[in-house]
């Protein structure tokens, strides 16, 4: 009962907040817990799922896949973030001095999105991802 409602609220404020006149550029700024549900390594890189949480409620989750540059020891990664409104894509270096990730588009209410995702490591298992999208 509580997912329908709380799928419908999310919905509305990105309704509302990218609903502009035609020419207008509009923004959003939200930020989410990722918190670790599963993480796979391989030669090449890691892969790995985030529950996202917002006030202590699932507002969705994320697939994250990276290929790891043994000469600069950064990894280049690949997102998905899924939300009842559509889904946002990102992609970008991470590692030593990156924590972002630029938004390469999306679906559903996102669609036409582009921005950047902050990354920001709380402890082993958990970070706070501050999305900045621009329409």
């Amino acid at each position: 009962m509580r997912r329908p409602i709380l799928a419908g609220a999310v919905a509305a404020v990105v309704a509302v907040v990218f609903a502009s006149p035609a020419g207008a550029v509009s923004t959003a700024h939200f930020s989410v817990a990722a918190i670790n549900h599963t993480s796979h390594h391989s030669r090449h890189g890691f892969q790995f799922t985030e529950r996202l949480r917002r006030h202590h409620r699932s507002v969705g989750h994320d697939q994250v896949k990276c290929r790891v540059n043994r000469r600069t020891r950064k990894a280049r990664c690949e997102a998905v973030f899924f939300f009842a409104a559509g889904k946002i894509k990102a992609k970008g270096n991470f590692g030593r001095g990156d924590n972002r990730l630029q938004v390469i588009g999306g679906t559903s209410a996102f669609d036409g999105v582009a921005g950047k995702i902050l990354i920001h490591n709380v402890n082993a298992s958990r970070t706070r991802l501050e999305f900045f999208l621009v329409r």
